[in-house]
C-alpha cells in the first residue's frame, strides 16, 4: 500500500537549539520507522516547514495526497490492493484479492 509520510524541517522553536535538534532527530527516526511499515513507504523531510506542514507548505500536502491516491488506484487496477465491501464500520470485509 502506498504510504508517505511528512516530516517538519525545521527544529522545535520553543526548546533550546539542542534539544530541539535531539528531538527532531528522534521524530525522523520514528517517521522513518513508521513508513517501513509498508513496502511503498517514504518519509520525507520538507524543508521551511513547521509542525504545522499543511499551513506552511499546502502544495506538497496536496501532492502527497494526490501521489498515494493515484498510486493506490493504480494498484488496485492491477488487483494488488484489496478492496472493501458493505457499510463503512459495518461488517466490512476485503473481497479476498492478495495484498502485497
Amino acid at each position: 500500500m502506498p504510504f508517505v509520510v511528512l516530516t517538519r524541517g525545521e527544529l522545535s522553536s520553543n526548546l533550546p537549539a539542542d534539544q530541539a535538534a535531539v528531538e527532531w532527530k528522534l521524530w525522523n527516526q520514528m517517521h522513518d520507522d513508521l513508513a517501513k511499515l509498508s513496502t511503498a513507504g517514504s518519509n520525507r523531510v520538507i524543508k521551511g516547514a513547521s509542525h504545522y506542514i499543511h499551513v506552511d507548505k499546502p502544495d506538497v500536502v496536496v501532492d502527497a495526497v494526490s501521489e498515494v491516491v493515484e498510486s493506490a488506484r493504480r494498484q488496485q487496477k492491477r488487483g494488488k490492493i484489496a478492496t472493501r465491501t458493505g457499510t463503512p464500520g459495518i461488517g466490512n470485509r476485503y473481497d479476498g484479492r492478495v495484498v502485497s
